[in-house]
């Protein structure tokens, strides 16, 4: 079970669109200094604001660069090559959560979780048998809202059930049915028997814990 930031994130990358992370140290203060840009045009374009990236990298103040001619420069336009063909560079091209299947001799199929899940980020993962029918089922939960203002939040999910109908399909199960509506930057997920009643427990980030009871 892989958990992402899901396909309703700000940047949205994909293959021929790849975000990159970019690892050096800029400012030449022998630090490690990270620069994430988004594809544009095939040009690789900060997604931070002037003043955000500016403050981190105060070399870059001495280019006296307005903020229209700054939202068109590319990384490769506000380092020199020496600075950009030493960077390490991170690519990311996918960003759904997704189950990795194992079909042996080192090859995976990857199945991606429904619609409702790619909606928010998956943080927390339990597998448990929920419906007793002898099969694994998936809770999940997620959320996450600590990103800058320009990039908003990813908050859409309120807790996610899905039922194992065997031969890799699932059936989604909607908060109103399964009665999880969790707020927050869920963390972790632990189920929990309480005089034989299963509990499960929906931990946020700074938050009072969520308990919900399986209903027999």
């Amino acid at each position: 079970m892989l958990g992402n930031l899901g396909r309703n994130f700000y940047l949205k990358p994909d293959s021929a669109n790849p975000v990159k992370l970019w690892i050096n140290s800029f400012s030449q203060s022998m630090l490690p200094e990270k620069i994430i840009t988004r594809t544009i045009d095939k040009r690789d374009v900060p997604v931070f604001l002037k003043r955000d990236l500016t403050d981190q990298i105060p070399i870059l103040k001495k280019q006296n660069l307005k903020h229209q001619d700054y939202a068109r420069k590319s990384i490769q336009e506000l380092f020199d090559d020496a600075m950009i063909k030493s960077s390490i560079v991170k690519k990311v091209t996918y960003t759904s959560s997704c189950i990795a299947w194992n079909e042996g001799n080192g090859k995976y199929t990857i199945s991606e979780f429904p619609p409702a899940v790619q909606l928010s980020s998956v943080n927390a993962v339990l597998i448990t048998d929920i419906n007793g029918d002898g099969k694994k089922d998936i809770v999940m939960g997620g959320n996450l809202t600590h990103f800058q203002p320009q990039f908003s939040r990813i908050d859409a999910s309120y807790g996610h059930v899905l039922l194992n109908m065997g031969n890799r399909k699932w059936s989604y199960i909607n908060s109103e049915e399964s009665g999880i509506w969790v707020k927050g930057d869920i963390r972790d997920i632990k189920e929990i028997n309480i005089n034989n009643k299963r509990n499960f427990i929906f931990l946020p980030n700074d938050e009072f814990p969520y308990m919900y009871t399986l209903k027999k």
